[in-house]
């Protein structure tokens, strides 16, 4: 039109300001396009922008097949997680609810209007604060459904992403929970039951011994098997104490069977001693060494912490040889402090050690037998030492002897006022 018109500059810049202005409403219509693609339509032309409608189109289509696959697959997800029988919760690093599953409504109460509600808040019981205010997660918690006296929940914790969240796995524990506690009065009453028959046929037998002591007497010859029966009453009434004693520690919490400050270095040296003096001079046995530090005392049962030491130190001597040595340590820990025992006896193979704290658990049968064990000192002891928020380590070596360490947090421990050094005694 510019060369018809004898103005072929003007022309050219006229044709130049229409493809630009037609470029940017393209480019407009695009742009509409890309922010709402279901309610305006790629813009066509030839050319490049054929090209570039077609890719758009196809991209849409992948992209709305892609959704569909996925919004397909979230429903599944939450069908399959609505028919679990466990609770699921989602929390956020804070503990804040973002998610839950059907079962998690049925068992711990939670509604739609609980979504961004601390747990912690809905869920009161201190069991189940303290496991959520934890590092880490290692074992099950359990504690009553809210509103639900009745039902027993076990529940776990897992983490998951990168933003420090966390997956709250609850089940129905009511009736392993009623299991148990069946067990535990079996135990209790049980062994009441016995205590009593065991305490008159006891005493029978001791007059039947005095008797056959005697010189001339009818029952002498019957000396040996009273003796022996005599033996196995103890025995028997040593298989219920412990029976007894681990009851009362299912039954009653730490705080309920009362606690105090207890000199560890001193309780001890005392088992120490009575240990000596009730040892026979004339026996050979194994070196028993002490390395106590006297400034530090834990605060928790002295009855229980008196049972640990028993057991570990007799279990210890038991199965040293007397060329042998059994030493205790007594002493504090970057995580807290840590009971040792360690001797240097026959040794406990390894695969023994998953299973040396189960009740009645024998590594050697007949030899426990011949000693006269309950098969019941290990159990007590782990029991104790996480009444009182340690654990229990066994390490062994056949042929080399073995090493029993209970380690106990820093949050019971108690510095004393030093009177003296810290022990170092060799008995």
């Amino acid at each position: 039109m510019g060369w018809l018109l004898d103005q072929p500059g003007w022309g050219g810049l006229l044709g130049l300001a229409v493809g630009h202005l037609d470029q940017n409403i393209r480019l407009w219509l695009l742009e509409r396009h890309l922010q709402h693609p279901n309610r305006h339509e790629a813009p066509s032309g030839m050319g490049p922008w054929r090209s570039i409608r077609r890719n758009l189109l196809r991209l849409e289509r992948r992209q709305r097949r892609r959704k569909r696959q996925l919004r397909n697959l979230i429903e599944e997800l939450r069908a399959c997680s609505a028919a679990l029988p466990d609770a699921i919760v989602a929390l956020d690093h804070s503990g804040h609810i973002q998610w839950f599953n059907d079962a998690a409504t049925r068992l711990i109460g939670l509604k739609s209007k609980d979504l961004g509600v601390p747990l912690m808040h809905l869920v009161r019981h201190p069991d189940f604060t303290a496991h959520m205010l934890a590092d880490t997660w290692h074992e099950e918690v359990t504690f009553p459904a809210p509103g639900k006296e009745h039902m027993v929940l076990a529940a776990h914790m897992l983490s998951y992403g990168h933003r420090g969240q966390r997956l709250l796995v609850a089940r129905d524990a009511t009736a392993v929970a009623r299991v148990a506690q069946i067990r535990r009065d079996f135990v209790a009453n049980a062994s009441h039951e016995l205590r009593t028959p065991l305490t008159v046929i006891s005493g029978y037998l001791d007059t039947l011994l005095d008797e056959a002591s005697q010189q001339d007497a009818p029952l002498q010859s019957w000396i040996i098997p009273l003796t022996q029966m005599a033996e196995q009453t103890v025995r028997m009434q040593q298989l219920i104490d412990d029976l007894l004693q681990l009851s009362k520690m299912d039954r009653l919490s730490l705080h309920e069977s009362g606690q105090e400050t207890v000199d560890m270095a001193m309780l001890i040296q005392d088992i120490v001693d009575e240990i000596t003096r009730a040892h026979p001079a004339a026996s050979p046995r194994a070196t028993l060494m002490a390395h106590l530090d006297g400034t530090l005392a834990l605060h928790g049962s002295h009855k229980e912490m008196r049972s640990i030491i028993m057991n570990l130190l007799n279990n210890a001597l038991e199965h040293t040889p007397p060329q042998g040595q059994v030493t205790i340590t007594w002493q504090r820990t970057a995580s807290g402090a840590t009971l040792q025992v360690t001797d240097t006896g026959c040794g406990i193979a390894a695969r023994h050690l998953p299973r040396l704290t189960e009740r009645f658990y024998r590594v050697d049968e007949g030899r426990d037998r011949s000693r006269g064990g309950t098969g019941l000192g290990l159990a007590i002891v782990k029991h104790a030492v996480e009444r009182h928020g340690g654990f229990l380590a066994i390490s062994s070596t056949l042929g080399q002897g073995s090493e029993f360490s209970c380690h106990f947090p820093a949050e019971r421990l108690v510095i004393q006022v030093p009177e003296a050094l810290a022990l170092d005694n060799l008995v």
